[in-house]
C-alpha cells in the first residue's frame, strides 16, 4: 500500500509539473508545417534552437507543397506554417513576415558573364532557361521575366533544387532562385555562379501562416514571436 501511495503522489507531482509548464508556455505540442524546399534551409535550426530555450515543447513538423500547407492549415492539423508568400488567401490565413529574399540568378561558372556583379535580365534574353517547376514557383519565376519583356526558352525543368543547380552547373541553362547556397558546386561537383539581378525586382516575403482567430493558445503565440526573433538573429 505505502508503494502504490508514493507512486500515485510522484504522478500527481509530475501532473502539477505538467500543468505548471503548459500555462507557461513552457510545455506543450505545436504541429508545424514547411514548405518542402524550405526545410532544408530554416527547419532544423529553428527546432533546435527552440528546444534549447524550451525543452518541454515537442515540435512535431511535416514537409509539404504549398496546396497541402493550406489544406492542412484549414482542416486544423497544423498549428503554423512556414512557406513563401505566394497564392495565399488573405482570408484564410494570418500572415507574419519573417524575412524577406531578394531573387537572384544562377549561371554557369564559365558563362562569359557569371563574373559579373550583376546582370540586367534582358542580357540573357535569348539564353536558354532552367525552371524550377513548383506548383508556385513556376508562376513566381515565369511573372519575374516577363516583367523585363523576355520569354526565355525553357531548355530544362526540375521540381529539385539540386537538379535545377546541376543543369545550369552543366551548361543546359541559367535560372532565378530565392535561397541562397554558400557551396558553388552542385550534386555531381560542376561549378554553378550565383548573380544578383540589376533589374527593380519585388523580393519574396518567408512568412509563418495560422489560421484567423481571436483566441490562440499562449503557446503558439510565444512560438511566434520566437521565430520573428529567430529570423532576425540570422539577417544581423
Amino acid at each position: 500500500f505505502l508503494a502504490s501511495a508514493r507512486d500515485l503522489l510522484l504522478q500527481a507531482t509530475r501532473c502539477e509539473q505538467d500543468a505548471r509548464g503548459i500555462s507557461a508556455q513552457q510545455a506543450g505540442i505545436i504541429r508545424l508545417g514547411c514548405f518542402h524546399t524550405l526545410a532544408p534551409f530554416y527547419l532544423a535550426r529553428l527546432v533546435a534552437a527552440h528546444r534549447e530555450v524550451y525543452p518541454g515543447v515537442k515540435i512535431e513538423s511535416a514537409e509539404l507543397l504549398q496546396t497541402e500547407i493550406l489544406a492542412a492549415i484549414e482542416r486544423g492539423e497544423l498549428d503554423l506554417a512556414i512557406t513563401y508568400d505566394m497564392a495565399l488567401d488573405p482570408g484564410a490565413v494570418e500572415r507574419c513576415v519573417l524575412t524577406r529574399l531578394h531573387p537572384f540568378l544562377l549561371l554557369p561558372a564559365d558563362h562569359h558573364l557569371a563574373t559579373r556583379a550583376s546582370i540586367e535580365l534582358t542580357e540573357l534574353a535569348h539564353d536558354p532557361f532552367v525552371m524550377f517547376d513548383g506548383p508556385s514557383s513556376r508562376a513566381y519565376f515565369e511573372g519575374i521575366l516577363s516583367s523585363a519583356g523576355i520569354e526565355p526558352p525553357i531548355a530544362f525543368a526540375s521540381k529539385s533544387l539540386e537538379s535545377v543547380r546541376s543543369a545550369v552547373a552543366n551548361g543546359l541553362g541559367y535560372s532565378l532562385g530565392v535561397m541562397r547556397n554558400d557551396h558553388p558546386g552542385s550534386c555531381d561537383g560542376r561549378r554553378v555562379a550565383t548573380v544578383e539581378i540589376a533589374d527593380a525586382v519585388d523580393p519574396l516575403a518567408i512568412v509563418l501562416l495560422r489560421r484567423p482567430s481571436t483566441l490562440y493558445p499562449a503557446i503558439l503565440e510565444q512560438f511566434t514571436g520566437f521565430c520573428r526573433d529567430h529570423f532576425v538573429a540570422r539577417q544581423a
